[in-house]
């Protein structure tokens, strides 16, 4: 094989790059060290605002309802009660409607011609 100063030259230069890049690389034994993982300060903070957030919703509700049960004297003494009479067959209208012997028949002999 015959190698032209091309292809010379060319060799020339990707070991000059090679060496570059040797230089550059970190040693073999440091790539196969184990570094210590970063922890995100996330990881923590997030879990912890939503339980507070969860606790401070359930406290805020237990509280509000506590305070809605609590009997109101003031008020109470002041209140009007009212009673009315409950209909005892609210749906006895029902019970009044046609049958059917009593509907009309609207049969084509008793329409009158125009």
């Amino acid at each position: 094989m015959n190698s032209s100063p091309e292809d010379e030259r060319l060799a020339r230069e990707f070991a000059k790059q090679r060496e570059k890049d040797a230089r550059g690389a970190p040693p073999f034994a440091a790539m196969w060290r184990v570094r210590p993982r970063l922890i995100s300060p996330w990881w923590f903070t997030l879990p912890a605002v939503s339980a507070v957030a969860a606790a401070a919703t359930i406290i805020l509700v237990v509280q509000t309802q506590t305070k809605d049960s609590e009997p109101r004297a003031a008020s109470a003494s002041r209140a009007v009660v009212v009673e009315q009479p409950l209909d005892p067959e609210p749906l006895a209208f029902l019970l009044d409607s046609p049958t059917l012997e009593s509907a009309p028949d609207f049969d084509e002999s008793s329409v009158t011609p125009r």
